[in-house]
Formats: C-alpha cells, sequence, structure tokens
C-alpha cells in the first residue's frame, strides 16, 4: 500500500459516541474508508468523505433500497460493484413479502428479493465472471462449481489440498474420527 493511502476500517466502532470530532477527522483525513454499504448512509461518513472511486464488494446481497446509499450522498466519478449473482442474495423478511401461491396486494413484493447488482446484470449492464476460484480445495469447489455455475469454474494455483496444511490436517483428522461412521 502507497504510504499516501491511509485505510481506515472499523472507524465508525472506534470513534467513542462521546468524541465524534474524533470519528469525524479521521474520516475527512482518509484517502481509503471500508465499510458496509449501511454505513455509507451514516450522516457523519457522507458529510465528511467524498471518495473519487468507489468500490462495493457483496453487491448482490443488499436490496435495492439498501445499496441506493452508495448513489444517492456520494458522486464518484465510477463505481464497481463487486458480487456473485448466482450466490447470496438479499434477505427479505417481511409480512408482506410474497409468497408461493398467494396473492399479495404490494405490488412490489416480487421485487424485494432482487438486488440492484441482479437488476443491472438482466438489463445488460456490462458484467464479468471470474471463473477462476482460489479459495476452496477440489473436494469443496466441486460442489459449488456444479450448483451455481455448471461445473464452469476452474481451480486456481494453490487450491490443491496439498498445498493448503489447514484442509490437509482437517481432513486427515475428519478421515482419522469419522470416516468410520460413513463407510
Amino acid at each position: 500500500m502507497s504510504k499516501h493511502m491511509r485505510p481506515l476500517t472499523g472507524i465508525l466502532d472506534v470513534a467513542p459516541p462521546r468524541r465524534p470530532r474524533f470519528g469525524m477527522t479521521a474520516i475527512q483525513k482518509a484517502t481509503i474508508l471500508c465499510c458496509s454499504f449501511t454505513n455509507t448512509a451514516v450522516p457523519h461518513v457522507y458529510e465528511n468523505f467524498m471518495p473519487e472511486f468507489m468500490v462495493v464488494d457483496e453487491a448482490a446481497q443488499p436490496t435495492e433500497p439498501e445499496i441506493w446509499t452508495v448513489f444517492a450522498h456520494y458522486a464518484p466519478t465510477g463505481r464497481l460493484l463487486i458480487g456473485d449473482t448466482k450466490q447470496l442474495g438479499p434477505h427479505v423478511h417481511s409480512q408482506f413479502a410474497l409468497k408461493k401461491d398467494e396473492e399479495n396486494t404490494n405490488g412490489f413484493a416480487s421485487q424485494q428479493g432482487i438486488s440492484f447488482m441482479t437488476r443491472l446484470e438482466s438489463s445488460g449492464f456490462l458484467v464479468t465472471t471470474l471463473t477462476e476460484q482460489n479459495r476452496a480445495i477440489l473436494a469443496i469447489a466441486t460442489t459449488y462449481s456444479e450448483t451455481f455455475y455448471h461445473g464452469s469454474l476452474i481451480n486456481g494455483a494453490g487450491t490443491d489440498i496439498e498445498e493448503r496444511q489447514l484442509a490437509k490436517k482437517l481432513l486427515e483428522f475428519n478421515k482419522k474420527n469419522y470416516q468410520k461412521n460413513h463407510q
């Protein structure tokens, strides 16, 4: 990281309520601010931090109203939404949400579970799918590759269990302690 870039993470949790100036001053001086999309709606954040560029991680998870703060309070030259519309989407818990085989008077009920990122993707906005996974060992990656991506994911270098010492030890432990129950 450049010496000119000062990451600021967790400032909303660090700044005591009795000293709000600390939080505001820190945010004003920051060149990078890492926070949840919901914290972008906190007034002392959007009043004191104007980014040139915004990166929103896990952008396929929030509902549309939840992510609009990223657009309502900021005017960066660009935004990059990072997320996976094939995995975990918005969680809506509402008595007015549309239920299977039920009529609903809420005309927007069917839209509640659609993320803004999903809407952009289905409207033809530019989307790039990264097909190389570098997180999981083969046994785990195969499951979600088949489930969500029709087997199209490629395992990156370093995902082999021989290169993952913790995963290797967990596998050995599980085989030793639980294999006999599954034969």
